[in-house]
């Protein structure tokens, strides 16, 4: 039985998905595929896998043993569970288990504790885990949005010295990807640029599973969409900050000056590039929204197993 993940990441139409996944849930079942989401793993499977962080003082809670064993039972039951029901592929989607954007916002780093939590994760599946399915977005694009959905959320309106500190940060999709690679080695990555795929649920499927098949129901659902430069100074007004940086107007908030928005695509593109050229031996990009390919082993990564 295959497992597979689905990581987000974050503001790369996530929710559309897992929406998407949970009304066809009958007929993916049908066919053999059962999907776990947020429903699941944050209700009650994965709960306390990765100890919370205690709000007033933002200290990381000691790892729990018996909290995780319990984690590991509840997985291998379910897991059991579908196999008895003649399941042969699991999807598991839950951006969350990368990482937190609010946590991305407050370092100006793209998902820096990755490698620790995937690594727990798959001990969580007993190593068992088939493939791992990442979704990536121009880093401008990606970071706007994770600033304005942030905002309108409680988090504070991020300063100019903040957002310099995000564009200067040097970490990139390229360095997620490495720490995946070096904390889950026997597992085939896949990559898919949100660029192409966005609105396209049913192609991320196919994409994920190798089927073709695929229910195309329920495709053009659109959840949790940036929000505009009037929301957030509503937001923002309700607070009592009526005297804000965020411009005029109406459409999509953009914090950074142009030279910054250079120097984030500037660096997305030499992602796709590393991407294209083979990610070292470490990830497979998908750019095409046909027929999904053949299923291929993992690939060898000649990686440094100290990285992260």
């Amino acid at each position: 039985m295959e497992i597979i993940l689905h990581l987000g990441a974050h503001r790369t139409a996530t929710t559309s998905f897992q929406k998407y996944m949970y009304k066809n849930a009958d007929e993916n079942l049908a066919s053999g595929l059962i999907f776990w989401g947020p429903r699941q793993t944050r209700d009650n499977l994965l709960e306390e896998v990765i100890p919370a962080r205690r709000r007033r003082f933002f200290l990381r809670r000691k790892f729990d043993k018996k909290q995780f064993e319990m984690a590991c039972h509840r997985v291998a039951q379910g897991l059991e569970q579908a196999r008895d029901k003649g399941v042969t592929q699991v999807v598991i989607s839950d951006e969350n288990m990368i990482g937190n954007p609010r946590r991305n916002l407050r370092e100006a780093r793209l998902y820096g504790s990755v490698s620790d939590r995937m690594a727990v994760y798959n001990r969580v599946f007993g190593g068992r885990v088939s493939r791992v399915v990442l979704s990536v977005r121009s880093l401008d694009h990606y970071w706007s949005s994770v600033m304005a959905y942030g905002v309108s959320r409680g988090h504070h309106l991020p300063q100019a010295k903040e957002v310099q500190k995000i564009v200067s940060g040097g970490r990139h999709w390229r360095d997620v990807i490495t720490d995946l690679a070096v904390c889950m080695p026997e597992t085939e990555i896949v990559v898919y640029p949100f660029e192409v795929f966005c609105g396209l649920p049913d192609a991320q499927l196919k994409l994920m599973t190798g089927r073709q098949d695929v229910p195309r129901d329920h495709t053009r659902l659109w959840s949790n969409p940036a929000p505009e430069l009037p929301h957030l100074r509503q937001v923002l007004a309700d607070r009592g900050r009526l005297n804000t940086n965020l411009p005029h107007g109406k459409g999509r908030w953009q914090p950074f000056n142009t030279e910054q928005n250079a120097i984030l695509r500037d660096a997305y593109t030499a992602d796709m590039n590393w991407l294209r050229s083979g990610a070292d031996g470490m990830a497979i990009l998908i750019e095409d929204t046909g027929p999904a390919r053949e299923q291929t082993p993992p690939p060898i990564r000649p990686v440094p197993m100290t990285r992260g």
